[in-house]
């Protein structure tokens, strides 16, 4: 099936206002809104002169730039693809697929193409800042290239032992919620100049393997790229205050709150997220995450025994959450409670595809409702 670019239209809905067609893959019908106010995450692809929308998903983070074609899509006829959405590689329909391949060759960009039809009741730059946070997680900081340490307010050297020159070495980088150390992505440089010679969101085919990435005019990862699109809209502020300003627009804030107001009628739940030392909750004593040290007080490596908790506000106790199960219903009321657990004890634990609790099924069904599926993002990088 072969696609026209100009010959494609585009709708940007919100989850509650589509409905996916039985026995087709990533096909939807788009319903009423019924006067709510949408959140407009969701992004909608049809050709000229059909009556098919299909579901376009707006890619994060991939070692490898693939367009390849899901066998669920490819079946016949085409079936709702089995796995998580958040860790599929594979284009679920063929308008996907050609539309991947356009991003990859710097001819579109899906972040942009959502950021650019949606409307939120945001100005300019908080609809783009606010979908990036959302489409990405965790949170921006400021640091020294060298040492990685932060700089105080109007400071002009870095907090570190060796204080080099804040100006000249400062990055802005993302990293998840609760880990820095490890994993992280620096999206601007000291001196970068965003729009001089990276206007065409193209990819490097090399990304991380890059060789010259401070010289190479292309990008090195989604959220690099998706940055660059988000620093147009401020471009003479600083780094420091731009990190400020996204931070305040993450996910936890204005996401949440406009999938909230896109449900009026339904009271959302007001979910407590946190982590948790796994080791000390099997000794029955709960033990928060500061990010301070490398174990907890009772010396477990938090890198090893790190897991998500939602309070229960009836009982003031902190309930365990598994991740997504990498296998989902078509939709969220098709999520089942684990019958082994709820009867005694259960023997896979936190491998079990089932829920655990009442509480985690409520989590998990938030998940499946919002975009992106938060938790993941949140604690499971």
């Amino acid at each position: 099936m072969a696609f026209c670019p100009s010959k494609i239209i585009f709708f940007i809905a919100c989850p509650r206002c589509i409905t996916e067609i039985p026995n087709t893959q990533s096909v939807y019908k788009i319903s009423s809104s019924d006067g709510h106010k949408c959140a407009q995450t969701v992004l909608l692809a049809q050709e000229v002169g059909t009556q098919k929308w299909f579901r376009i998903r707006d890619r994060t983070y991939q070692t490898i730039v693939t367009t390849t074609l899901s066998i669920y899509a490819t079946s016949c006829p085409p079936q709702h693809c089995a796995y998580n959405d958040m860790i599929c590689p594979c284009a679920h329909s063929a308008m996907e697929q050609h539309l991947w391949q356009s991003e990859v060759e710097g001819k579109s960009n899906i972040f942009e193409i959502i950021t650019s039809h949606r409307k939120v009741g945001l100005n300019v730059f908080e609809n783009v800042g606010s979908y990036f946070m959302a489409k990405f997680g965790g949170w921006l900081r400021c640091v020294c290239r060298v040492c990685l340490n932060e700089c105080v307010r109007g400071g002009s050297t870095c907090c570190g032992p060796d204080c080099h020159d804040w100006n000249h070495n400062k990055v802005l980088v993302h990293c998840s919620l609760w880990d820095f150390e490890d994993r992280f992505n620096i999206v601007e440089r000291s001196g970068m100049h965003f729009g001089n010679g990276r206007q065409m969101p193209v990819l490097c085919k090399l990304l991380d393997y890059c060789p010259d990435q401070e010289n190479c005019a292309k990008y090195h990862s989604y959220i690099e790229r998706d940055f660059a699109f988000v620093r147009r809209h401020c471009p003479t502020i600083t780094m420091e205050q731009v990190c400020e300003k996204l931070n305040v627009l993450k996910m936890t804030v204005t996401h949440w709150l406009s999938y909230q107001a896109s449900r009026p009628s339904q009271k959302s739940p007001d979910f407590r997220l946190t982590v948790l030392c796994k080791g000390c909750q099997q000794l029955g004593v709960d033990e928060l995450e500061n990010g301070r040290s490398d174990v907890c007080s009772r010396g477990h490596s938090w890198k090893d025994n790190k897991g998500a908790a939602v309070l229960d506000i009836e009982t003031g106790k902190w309930i365990p959450v598994k991740p997504l199960p990498e296998k989902l219903p078509k939709v969220a009321s098709g999520l089942k409670m684990c019958r082994h657990k709820v009867s005694g004890w259960c023997s896979r634990m936190d491998q079990c595809q089932f829920a655990h609790s009442q509480l985690e099924k409520c989590v998990w069904t938030w998940q499946m409702t919002s975009e992106p599926r938060g938790m993941h993002v949140f604690f499971y990088r």
